[in-house]
């Protein structure tokens, strides 16, 4: 079967039933997340209308201090149960800061490589309400799918929100563009992961993902923000005007890549 961190390259898998498995797999994990999250939850906090679906996530960004210049590490660990077990120095702690310090009505600027964290995801909804998000994805459909599986598991929970996850991932605060790869090599990708305020950027090798919150090794740098940082997002943001997407009803062409190309024994030889 195809590893699980190979899902980027789904498309050198001969097994189509292999590469279900590995989209599955991934979805359950992040299901799975959901509820230990919720699991030592007491039935009153998970009936609050918080504005979180996983009710720990309230305070995720508390005792994390931003700055510029910092460095943010994570490293392989044991998974977390509820959120308040990531580490205050971890990057996805340092984004929950970043996003929490932005000004309603502003809009976070969000590169995702890769996009199958739970708590990034309630992080998301949870600020669109107040704020505008704009991601960037790279063209691959798990994040698409694991999102809407866990915008299913939030729905389920009937915590911490009046309006269910689908209807506040498709609500004109939040949008999602898909990076155009095609006109390029085969092996080009949207391969950018951070986040952009008007006032800090937050960028590095940290995807939004399961993998990157607890089982590799990971770095993103917080700064305050330039002119350039935001205006090559919204440059290339505004590239991406007609691949503008709804999670539930979208083109798969968009997500098309370059074949790669097929060497024969001889040419590899000569190259």
């Amino acid at each position: 079967m195809a590893a699980m961190n190979d899902w980027h390259h789904l498309e050198d898998v001969e097994d189509v039933e292999d590469v279900e498995e590995t989209i599955y797999d991934e979805g359950d994990e992040a299901v799975l997340a959901v509820e230990n999250a919720l699991k030592d939850s007491s039935p009153n906090t998970k009936q609050k209308l918080t504005g979180w679906f996983i009710p720990q996530m309230e305070n995720y960004h508390e005792g994390v201090i931003i700055s510029d210049g910092r460095r943010f590490f994570s490293q392989p660990r044991e998974e977390d149960q509820q959120p308040l077990d990531t580490p205050n120095d971890h990057p996805l702690r340092a984004v929950a800061a970043v996003m929490e310090a932005a000004p309603d009505r502003s809009v976070i600027r969000v590169y995702a490589y890769s996009l199958t964290d739970p708590y990034f995801i309630d992080l998301i909804t949870h600020h669109c309400k107040t704020k505008r998000i704009h991601v960037i994805l790279e063209p691959n459909q798990l994040s698409i799918k694991v999102t809407k599986q866990v915008s299913v598991a939030f729905d389920a929970t009937k915590a911490g929100n009046s309006e269910p996850a689908k209807a506040l991932l498709q609500s004109t605060n939040i949008m999602f563009r898909v990076a155009n790869c095609y006109p390029h090599f085969p092996e080009t990708s949207m391969h950018m992961k951070g986040l952009i305020t008007n006032d800090w950027t937050i960028l590095g090798s940290y995807n939004f993902s399961l993998a990157a919150r607890y089982k590799n090794w990971e770095q993103m740098m917080c700064a305050r923000s330039q002119q350039v940082d935001t205006l090559w997002f919204d440059a290339l943001w505004g590239s991406l005007m007609d691949r503008e997407i709804d999670l539930w009803s979208y083109d798969a062409s968009l997500f098309r890549k370059q074949q790669k190309r097929q060497y024969s024994s001889s040419e590899g030889n000569s190259k």
